[in-house]
């Protein structure tokens, strides 16, 4: 099993078409086929099932590929940190996290870079838990992710933050299917569709959870995952529902169907954090720079 396979099962199940993804990848279609033989042959078992014209990926395939992902992100950023990124002077390691934190990272990466030119931003994805705890040891310089981690004991007194912009939810099924007709829902019509959902370590999953406990709801949720394409994937197979941040609802293969409790998640708390006493000083001009636009208070 090489990277390079990883690489070529990665693509093949985001765009769930070989000559696609041969053309991404830049090699022949072939070739693609025969090291997508070889990996199954290698885990025995079929990752991909073929549909008609089109093939899908298979219930070992979906595992596979939440394994797959995190280890191509850890690799793809060990690429770049020898070329030299990791010894630059004007370094920041940021970690954010999927609901609360992809929107800003767009213009908040903007915004700092006419600021601190030549500053290099390294991006690390995760959920808010697994995120403080690298910022606690040290692995990373400051954290985007929800507000109500800073109620928690366990951070309150280790680090500081500000707040920022809160992100939106949305509840999305395939545009294909039955769902995918209507424009609105109800929570009791969620509570009957099978669900695909981040797992517990994501705050945004257990706040939905309690919304539906509290309206006397239970939801049918069929797999948990720390992945958000793994959510995304689910959907658009027409398998299951799910909540998505209002910015990853743009892929035409999506429906978003309104409704009013979910929508209320519109604004969810949302901060930076850094730790107390922090003294780099490319850390601080950074703060600054975020303090005098991005920041909500």
């Amino acid at each position: 099993m090489t990277i390079r396979q990883l690489q070529y099962f990665a693509s093949v199940c985001r765009t769930q078409n070989l000559s696609q993804s041969a053309r991404e990848l830049f090699v022949s279609q072939p070739t693609l086929t025969i090291a997508m033989k070889e990996l199954e042959r290698e885990l025995g078992t079929a990752l991909f099932v073929k549909k008609g014209t089109h093939i899908e990926v298979s219930e070992a395939g979906k595992r596979l590929i939440q394994e797959v992902e995190p280890l191509l992100s850890q690799y793809g950023r060990i690429e770049r940190l020898a070329e030299g990124r990791l010894f630059d002077s004007r370094y920041l390691r940021l970690g954010f996290s999927i609901m609360a934190g992809s929107s800003l990272i767009p213009e908040l990466y903007g915004r700092v870079q006419r600021a601190l030119q030549g500053l290099r931003i390294e991006t690390f994805e995760g959920s808010g838990a697994r995120l403080l705890e690298k910022l606690e040891n040290g692995e990373l310089d400051a954290v985007i992710t929800g507000g109500k981690y800073g109620e928690d004991a366990k951070w309150k007194d280790a680090f500081e933050s500000m707040d920022l912009p809160g992100g939106g939810l949305r509840f999305c099924v395939a545009a294909g299917s039955e769902h995918g007709q209507r424009d609105s829902i109800e929570l009791e019509d969620i509570g009957r569709i099978p669900l695909a959902m981040l797992d517990e370590s994501f705050p945004i999953s257990r706040n939905i959870e309690e919304l539906f406990s509290s309206a006397g709801i239970a939801l049918n949720v069929i797999i948990r995952t720390s992945q958000l394409f793994t959510v995304e994937r689910f959907i658009i197979s027409g398998e299951a529902g799910g909540f998505l941040p209002e910015e990853a609802c743009g892929n035409p293969q999506l429906k978003v169907l309104h409704c009013p409790e979910v929508d209320s998640f519109r604004a969810f708390p949302v901060k930076l954090f850094w730790k107390k006493e922090a003294e780099q000083p490319l850390l601080k001009s950074f703060l600054s720079v975020i303090g005098q636009g991005l920041c909500e208070n």
